[in-house]
């Protein structure tokens, strides 16, 4: 287990739902991976890993308990890690992947300043979220168009994530000034039993980093 894991407080609000879900990015740069998160003690499923040389992947967990807990991201080893935390309320969450949809998926590359990412086959009720990791310095990111940037740290490493309704193939990508190595990932939550109610995020996503 990491010496020194990321831990912050993250209050996670009763909607009018019957059903919510939270959604974690993780990121770092580097080649000590992630051991687990956990959200009040209970374990997050990891859903996405990106690929390429650095830590980037989404976990998630169905139904959250409610309330003011703390988030822990627990690294095999001390080094810089940054996350994202999202509670969607209306989502599906009956079983362990039912707010899963589309096409879970990730990507890299070298020397770009640019990526995009496809998620395929996503519900017009759904949203996708997705994240983007550099290697130091990139410069701030600009989200691609229809996109709600979600948090963003530019450290070690820079992270950063958004939101964007679903509905068919949904592009999701960013721009950045200085040519860096990246790694991308993105999924869907889809929406719960209930159609009147949106699925939508319920609490200002946090952004933390610690070293």
């Amino acid at each position: 287990a990491a010496a020194d894991p990321l831990n912050f407080d993250f209050n996670v609000v009763a909607g009018g739902a019957t059903s919510s879900v939270l959604v974690v990015s993780v990121a770092n740069n580097g080649s000590i991976g992630v051991i687990g998160v956990t959200y009040a003690s209970v374990a997050l499923t990891k859903r996405v890993t990106c690929g390429g040389n650095m830590v980037c992947e989404i976990w998630s967990l169905n139904n959250p308990p409610t309330g003011n807990n703390t988030l822990s991201v627990d690294m095999n080893g001390s080094t810089n890690v940054s996350a994202v935390a999202i509670h969607y309320n209306g989502a599906s969450g009956t079983t362990s992947s039912s707010h899963l949809g589309g096409t879970a998926t990730g990507g890299s590359g070298v020397g770009a300043t640019a990526s995009t990412l496809d998620v395929t086959g996503t519900n017009s009720a759904s949203i996708v979220q997705d994240m983007v990791v550099t290697v130091a310095d990139a410069g701030d990111f600009v989200a691609g168009a229809g996109q709600t940037e979600r948090g963003e740290v530019l450290a070690t490493h820079d992270h950063a994530g958004s939101t964007e309704a679903g509905g068919g193939t949904v592009t999701m990508s960013w721009t950045w000034s200085t040519a860096r190595e990246y790694s991308t990932g993105a999924m869907e939550i889809q929406s719960g039993a209930e159609p009147e109610v949106a699925v939508v995020p319920v609490v200002t996503p946090i952004i933390w980093f610690e070293d």
